[in-house]
């Protein structure tokens, strides 16, 4: 059951990332998939670690588009550039392997700008990294917006 909370949350994150109806309509799609996959949190000790596919499998529900790892390079707005493409599934890798043996809040955050550095998706890595983040720090119910992270 989606609630209020969770509306304000995707339509906040859509419009902030200039998304439009139909990549809305996938990250309520993304969320009932986390929340699926996720359902009894840190709080009971049952955490459920995503892995990279499901990485991959939320990026495709926000973005039907999406098929895999991007296979183009990416230049940031600060004119920065993220791993080529070759080095994505690597990256990935030794990333999800860190979050799986240990973190807490500030491990989090850290993760999530490591992601979105890989930029690991052609489209969406905002969307996917939110709810990635909400995930994993037991927010599904109650999500937060991913915070700024000024690449």
């Amino acid at each position: 059951m989606i609630i209020p909370t969770v509306i304000d949350y995707v339509a906040s994150e859509t419009i902030r990332q200039q998304a439009g109806p139909a990549e809305m309509a996938g990250m309520f799609h993304a969320w009932n998939y986390c929340t699926e996959k996720a359902p009894t949190g840190w709080y009971s000790g049952e955490l459920v670690i995503p892995t990279q596919m499901d990485l991959l499998h939320i990026g495709s529900l926000i973005n039907p588009r999406i098929n895999g790892y991007r296979k183009m390079p990416v230049t940031f707005a600060n004119g920065g550039s993220s791993l080529s493409p070759q080095q994505i599934p690597a990256a990935t890798v030794r990333l999800f392997n860190q979050l799986a043996t240990s973190f807490d809040f500030d491990v989090v955050e850290s993760w999530c700008q490591h992601l979105l550095y890989i930029h690991p998706l052609q489209d969406g890595n905002g969307r996917t990294v939110s709810l990635l983040r909400n995930w994993i720090l037991d927010r599904l119910l109650d999500p937060e917006m991913l915070p700024d992270y000024n690449f």
